[in-house]
């Protein structure tokens, strides 16, 4: 604390055994008291400040928020990832062949799904040392005032953060957004599901499409080697025949 020397002032009597100057001597006391009080205000607010940002409700406070961010940001992805998906299975339900051939699946298998996927003082002789004492502590207070205030600033709204409310709140607006993170990641995944089914169903379409084409193909084919066969042997038997008479006939020619 600081004491600042005060000389009795000749010119102006002493009032202070009369009671004259009582009201000064109060102002003064008041604004020494004042002065000597801002020390440990300002002591007590950097310790209150210190021990919330260093303990227990602080870190509540940040689990909870980064777990609001990360949820919030997880929310926002499945909620892209969904739209796209709606997008996509509903184009499956509308065309099935262009979205087949839009994912090269008209002649292809599932390749297209790897791609995908923060104090003393001296006693007073008059009045007007008492009006100088009390100017001075005053002014001495100023810069600690200041201090004070600007650390109370950052308490309030510290306080108000990690209050037990403020905490509850927080929690909740955790679950509700685990919640909604819950749902939203469902409908990704029915969409998914509903999007895997139109493919496996188009495939196994088109597989049996082509097992069809095939086995009319080798029918067809097989039905043409066998006319061709049976003209084959038809002109093997006409030729056979005609060796046939021509013997014959040679015969009875050579026997006249």
């Amino acid at each position: 604390m600081f004491d600042i020397p005060y000389n009795s002032r000749l010119a102006a009597p002493c009032q202070g055994l009369a009671g004259g100057c009582d009201n000064h001597r109060a102002r003064a006391q008041q604004a020494e008291a004042e002065y000597q009080s801002l020390p440990n205000q300002i002591q007590l607010l950097k310790t209150e400040i210190s021990n919330l940002k260093n303990g227990e409700q602080q870190k509540q406070y940040n689990l909870f928020y980064e777990k609001t961010t990360n949820l919030r940001n997880e929310i926002i992805a499945l909620e892209t990832e969904a739209n796209r998906l709606k997008i996509l299975s509903e184009a499956w339900v509308a065309d099935p062949k262009t979205q087949a051939a839009n994912e090269g699946l008209s002649g292809l298998g599932w390749g297209w799904f790897k791609r995908n996927i923060v104090r003393p003082f001296e006693e007073a002789t008059s009045c007007v040392t008492y009006t100088d004492r009390e100017r001075d502590f005053k002014a001495a207070s100023v810069p600690l005032q200041k201090e004070r205030d600007t650390l109370t600033g950052q308490l309030i709204p510290l306080r108000n953060m990690l209050s037990a409310a403020n905490l509850v709140t927080m929690q909740n607006a955790v679950k509700d957004l685990e919640i909604k993170k819950a749902k939203q990641k469902a409908q990704v995944e029915a969409y998914q599901k509903e999007i895997a089914a139109a493919r496996q169903s188009f495939i196994a379409n088109r597989d049996a499409e082509q097992l069809q084409l095939q086995r009319e193909a080798e029918e067809a084919a097989a039905k043409e080697a066998a006319t061709k066969q049976a003209a084959k042997n038809n002109k093997n038997t006409q030729t056979l025949l005609l060796v046939s008479v021509a013997i014959i006939g040679g015969y009875f020619i050579l026997k006249k």
